[in-house]
């Protein structure tokens, strides 16, 4: 009959326990923030599909792309614990060996709050701007329109000064450099909220910081995945060591067995 397969138990070993911040956070920080621009160019790469007028791709494609957002961010905080990991990791074997190990290597080793303090921290100026809008966005009304082209009759006219006010051009106020902005950065859902439904959208751009908190907070849930992808590296390790170890006793006993001679009847 044969044997089943062993179920892996991941194997953790010891290792330093790292700090929030260290040496190479600077990297890291600005790796993140090269990250966020990325996300950035590839919403504006699908925008054509995100913001369709087709209602069924519209919503198919911004939950696509917010899924693939989210695990880009994953996969980037699961490698970056792993290395950490593995670093404690030889840090701590450095150090049973009788090696001095530095404060600065220390510090690099794995730490569980390192993955969102770097997400935050590299992704703080789309936060800040975020926070911008929430604290001054207002509800938009419909704006005041073209005048009918027989106005223009108009000119010259007592009645052009009542009329100027339509005809001013609009001024780009803060508030609107800010909306773009935002609207770039969490463009999925807003092709997802609409624009159609002035308070809906009011809500959206107050609660614009939370949605860009979360590809920060899935770098950092990712980065905590780190020990346990580790520890089931090991325990790959151990049970190829223990199938080679099988194996050999096999062949060992099969040459004992050819060894023996037969005995005569």
């Amino acid at each position: 009959m044969a044997k089943k397969n062993e179920k892996l138990t991941p194997v953790h070993k010891p290792y330093i326990k790292g700090s929030v911040l260290d040496n190479t956070s600077p990297f890291a920080i600005g790796k993140l923030f090269v990250t966020c621009v990325v996300q950035v160019v590839l919403y504006l790469a699908l925008s054509m599909l995100v913001l369709s007028d087709n209602l069924v791709l519209r919503y198919v494609m911004s939950i696509i792309t917010l899924l693939m957002t989210y695990g880009m961010y994953f996969n980037s905080g699961m490698q970056a614990g792993t290395q950490a990991v593995t670093w404690a990791e030889n840090m701590y074997a450095r150090q049973e060996r009788g090696s001095v190990v530095s404060a600065g290597e220390a510090t690099r080793g794995y730490h569980p709050l390192k993955g969102f303090v770097h997400a935050l921290l590299g992704m703080l100026p789309v936060i800040v701007v975020t926070l911008l809008l929430a604290f001054t966005a207002q509800k938009q009304s419909t704006g005041i329109g073209a005048l009918p082209s027989w106005v223009s009759g108009y000119n010259g006219t007592d009645a052009a000064r009542g009329l100027a006010f339509y005809a001013a051009p609009a001024v780009m106020k803060l508030e609107d450099i800010l909306r773009v902005i935002v609207r770039v950065c969490i463009m999925p859902v807003v092709a997802l909220v609409g624009t159609g439904d002035a308070a809906a959208v009011l809500t959206m751009e107050r609660l614009s910081p939370l949605v860009v908190l979360v590809p920060a907070v899935m770098y950092g849930i990712g980065y905590t995945r780190g020990v346990d992808i580790r520890g089931m590296v090991h325990a790959d390790i151990e049970q190829g060591n223990r199938k080679r170890a099988r194996q050999q006793k096999k062949k060992q006993k099969q040459r004992r067995n050819a060894d023996t001679p037969e005995q005569l009847n």
